[in-house]
């Protein structure tokens, strides 16, 4: 039997996650969630860039309670976190699980506030059902993987998980206007902004530790902007020469005075012109455990389509771990659920 799925979202995110959940054998599509009024009454295989398949948005979300889904695909593009928590606790209170991009912190529920994990907590209780926090980065890069690569080692002094990425075909102009693109080099991430990053990747981190049998202590976290040497464009406009062009955001997890994890996102908008000069080049992820043996690799995603975005494919590579953690939510126990719990979401044959 399939699994009734609502799709929250259709965003950068939540469009490719809708297209992935309407070609899955195991879902059946029953309801779309959009925020934007004019996608409202739309079918949902329009919205996914797919043909039209009888399914039509709403933004009424007591339509989509209605529906009694197994599970919603929660991709919203709101900064604001308590009412993305709002949202989830709704669904979960009401007998819903939720796969969720949209809450990274849950990766390690230890990381999040003790209030908002409590709401989460007791709506789980409430409508027995299961929340999992899933996407690529943070999530799948930063976390699982580095574990599952844990399993080839002995002793494990120390892991790193390197990510580079240009963002200059970003295709969110309220988060593009957040990290700064062409403001003045004095600009800083605005508190509550950079609050939410830090939360996404030590999250990430603590489970790395949590799943390799001790607890990371002390977490150590830094940012530096990167500076356009020249003018140049982007999806959003022109960066001028002086102005904000990357970011590169520094976290090491501690154990007992050692420093054992450590994340390393550089994110630019110009290899040549709007990078520091230390910074990696290029896009994807390096990851290298300092063991017995010493494992290094390096990956990225969407080399099967040159003609996309690296954004393009990251989302797309999100929306594929979202809804390929469905099944193994809906059949799991109620609560906020992790990688040590379910394991890792996996794919199927085309």
């Amino acid at each position: 039997m399939k699994h009734r799925v609502v799709q929250w979202g259709t965003g950068m995110v939540g469009a490719r996650a809708l297209k992935q959940a309407l070609l899955h054998p195991a879902i059946e599509v029953v309801g779309v969630r959009v925020y934007n009024p004019a996608k409202v009454g739309s079918d949902a295989g329009a919205l996914a860039g797919l043909g039209q398949c009888g399914v039509t948005a709403t933004d009424d979300v007591d339509a989509i309670l209605k529906l009694r889904p197994d599970c919603v695909v929660h991709a919203p593009l709101s900064l604001d976190l308590e009412e993305t928590i709002g949202e989830i606790e709704t669904l979960l209170a009401a007998g819903i699980n939720v796969v969720s991009s949209a809450v990274n912190v849950a990766i390690h529920p230890g990381s999040m506030d003790p209030g908002l994990r409590s709401r989460l907590v007791a709506a789980c209780k409430a409508g027995a059902s299961t929340l999992r926090a899933a996407g690529l980065s943070p999530g799948f890069a930063n976390e699982l993987l580095p574990v599952v690569m844990s399993g080839l080692c002995g002793a494990i002094r120390r892991v790193t998980v390197s990510e580079f990425a240009n963002l200059a075909h970003y295709e969110s102009e309220a988060v593009s206007a957040l990290l700064g693109w062409g403001r003045e080099a004095s600009y800083v991430l605005p508190d509550a902004f950079r609050a939410r990053i830090d939360q996404a990747f030590l999250a990430p981190m603590r489970m790395i530790g949590s799943c390799l049998g001790t607890e990371i202590t002390d977490i150590a976290t830094s940012v530096s902007p990167a500076i356009a040497t020249k003018p140049f464009d982007i999806r959003t406009g022109q960066v001028a020469a002086g102005t904000i062009a990357g970011w590169r955001l520094m976290y090491v997890g501690s154990i007992d005075g050692e420093a054992r994890v450590s994340i390393d996102s550089s994110w630019h908008l110009h290899e040549e012109f709007g990078i520091g000069e230390d910074w990696p080049k290029g896009e994807g992820w390096d990851i290298s455990i300092d063991a017995d043996p010493e494992i290094r690799l390096h990956w990225e995603v969407g080399l099967d389509d040159p003609t996309q975005s690296m954004s393009s494919h990251r989302m797309r590579a999100s929306a594929a771990h979202l809804v390929n953690a469905v099944p193994a939510v809906c059949a799991a126990p109620s609560g906020i659920m992790t990688l040590a719990d379910l394991g890792n979401a996996t794919g199927r044959w085309a």
